[in-house]
């Protein structure tokens, strides 16, 4: 390591002085120096160089090595004057080399390669934090403006749904007058916040009442199982024509009806048939007797298990089986004239 090499140097300053002297002196040009020494013996081999190669070999040789003596000598007088005894120097290196110890202890590593990835490392880290307050502003430019496009959206919804209520309003309730209820009221209840969520901003609220003259309440607490049948039917009429679904779906719609009203869903569920895929699961003969084919699931013990069988019913076994819907097992000449009456 260079600071340890010149520390080392500081801390023997006068020792390497003293001792680049002596090696300077010895081979110096003065009278008892080595170069002087060479000096003469390369000249008494130079009146030899007539008498034979091998004298001129010799004396080319003895040249070379007081050529590298003297550079030698150059170099060692310079070392000598580089070296500097400042005890404020060595105070400052030494506190160098303190601080390099604590650091190489503090991050557990053993070299001063580690150091320096470490150290650089922190300066990278310290540029992407001196860059963080740019990122945040740019972050928040970018949030309010796609809160600014989002709040537009969300104003012209609310316009496009104000427009739509009314209209869904007298479609549903028309056909809740078909479904027996002539009093039912039926209003689409837009309350609009600050707030924006996935649909906007509005908090939208279907009311009902059944009866003339009573106060609108939300569906869900309004109606009884009956009405929440009717009106569910009658929504999901009115929205599969816009919606255009190719398949709909109806788990026991017809819940808490019966008799004629039955019968008039069973034909606003036909009428729906005509346009999309639908399905029905129903215990209601009036509303099995309008589908367009007639399924039937049953449960059967087989080999200590209950299984689950689906079966396509031909005409003769749809009117036994719509029979058995209206009277039971016990199915009677009245029940299959019925069941009759209700395919045709």
């Amino acid at each position: 390591m260079a600071l340890e090499e010149e520390l080392n140097t500081l801390s023997n300053a006068d020792e390497i002085m003293q001792q680049l002297a002596t090696a300077v002196q010895n081979i110096s040009l003065d009278e008892s120096g080595a170069i002087d020494q060479l000096t003469n013996a390369r000249a008494a081999l130079s009146r030899l160089n007539s008498y034979g190669t091998q004298y001129t070999a010799i004396y080319e040789q003895l040249n070379s090595a007081l050529l590298e003596l003297e550079d030698i000598g150059a170099s060692l007088s310079e070392m000598s004057d580089a070296v500097d005894a400042d005890p404020l120097t060595l105070e400052r290196l030494n506190n160098r080399m303190q601080l390099l110890h604590s650091l190489l202890k503090k991050h557990q590593v053993a070299t001063v390669e580690e150091l320096i990835d470490i150290r650089n490392n922190l300066d990278n880290d310290l540029q992407d934090i001196a860059g963080v307050d740019d990122k945040i502003q740019a972050l928040e430019d970018k949030i309010k403006t796609q809160h600014n496009k989002a709040s537009t959206l969300a104003a012209k919804l609310h316009k496009e749904r104000a427009t739509a209520a009314p209209h869904l309003k007298s479609l549903v309730e028309k056909l809740l007058i078909e479904l027996g209820m002539p009093n039912a009221q039926f209003q689409v209840s837009l309350d609009t916040q600050e707030d924006l969520h996935a649909s906007g901003n509005d908090v939208l609220e279907f009311l009902f009442s059944a009866n003339k003259g009573s106060e609108l309440k939300p569906l869900g607490k309004g109606a009884s199982g009956g009405e929440l049948s009717r009106v569910m039917l009658a929504l999901k009429s009115v929205l599969s024509k816009h919606k255009q679904l190719p398949t709909l779906i109806f788990d026991e719609i017809d819940t808490g009806v019966s008799g004629d009203i039955a019968v008039k869903m069973g034909g606003i569920l036909k009428k729906m048939g005509r346009t999309m895929q639908l399905i029905s699961i129903t215990h209601l003969p009036q509303i099995a007797g309008q589908g367009a084919s007639h399924f039937k699931v049953y449960k059967k013990d087989t080999d200590e298990r209950t299984q689950t069988f689906i079966e396509q019913l031909d005409e003769d076994a749809r009117i036994v089986e719509i029979a058995a819907m209206l009277g039971g097992n016990q199915q009677s000449q009245a029940a299959i004239d019925h069941a009759k009456n209700l395919l045709n």
